[in-house]
């Protein structure tokens, strides 16, 4: 399939349960996602058992990525959007995860890099992740447009606690692979080695049909990667 629809394929993913959550509230809003709410008011009876699924109620939702070492984080529920989906319950459900080597350097140029992830949470260029949420159409400027038209996702600002940022790219009604998200981070490792996160899960026909092995969605996010890198390392 073109970039286009591969890109399509790669931005879909979601998981969740009832637990702390290590996300600052919405510092333009205050607000903060409420477990007891999320869990329809009684977190003993209405709780996720192992972290593997993404749940949502009313208008919000949240995610707990499966393996740990990745933030929580809470969504808007787009219209639409299932209320679980899940190893479980999801008849296409897919995951996947992987690192992808930075650069290195000082405190300063790990700031730099995950601004530049901020900047470019998608393989779309210079379409920034904002705290609201930003509609970027994946398909834009790609020959598969003309077939399928608009392909957006919402893509979030992610403020976390040690003062950096992740980003979440949610799909939304008129995505051409349907239901799911994409969390990226950026990771500091030994003598200042830097990593980009970027971590999958969904459920789509498309993704597990054309990328069951998910290459194709590895090749796009890596390729990502590396220009997000490139642009941090410029004078």
């Amino acid at each position: 399939m073109l970039t286009g629809s591969v890109l399509s394929i790669a931005l879909v993913a979601t998981t969740a349960h009832a637990s702390t959550d290590p996300v600052k509230a919405n510092p333009n809003t205050g607000a903060s996602f409420n477990r007891y709410s999320y869990a329809a008011n009684n977190p003993y009876k209405f709780v996720d058992p192992d972290g593997r699924d993404i749940k949502c109620a009313g208008n919000t939702c949240q995610l707990v990525p499966i393996g740990g070492g990745l933030p929580t984080v809470n969504f808007p529920r787009p219209e639409g959007f299932p209320a679980s989906i899940s190893p479980q319950g999801s008849t296409f459900h897919h995951v996947y995860r992987f690192s992808d080597s930075a650069g290195s350097g000082d405190a300063a140029y790990g700031q730099r890099l995950n601004n530049q992830l901020v900047n470019n949470p998608t393989p779309m260029q210079n379409q920034p992740a904002t705290l609201q949420g930003n509609k970027i159409d994946v398909n834009a400027n790609n020959a598969i447009s003309r077939f399928t038209g608009q392909d957006n996702v919402m893509s979030y600002q992610v403020p976390l606690q040690n003062g950096g940022n992740a980003v979440l790219n949610v799909t939304t009604g008129d995505h051409a692979a349907t239901w799911g998200i994409v969390l990226r981070t950026t990771e500091s490792g030994a003598g200042g080695a830097q990593n980009i996160i970027t971590y999958g899960e969904g459920d789509s026909f498309l993704q597990r049909a054309f990328d069951p092995k998910n290459n194709q969605s590895r090749e796009v996010w890596s390729q990502s990667a590396e220009e997000i890198t490139r642009r941090t390392q410029q004078p």
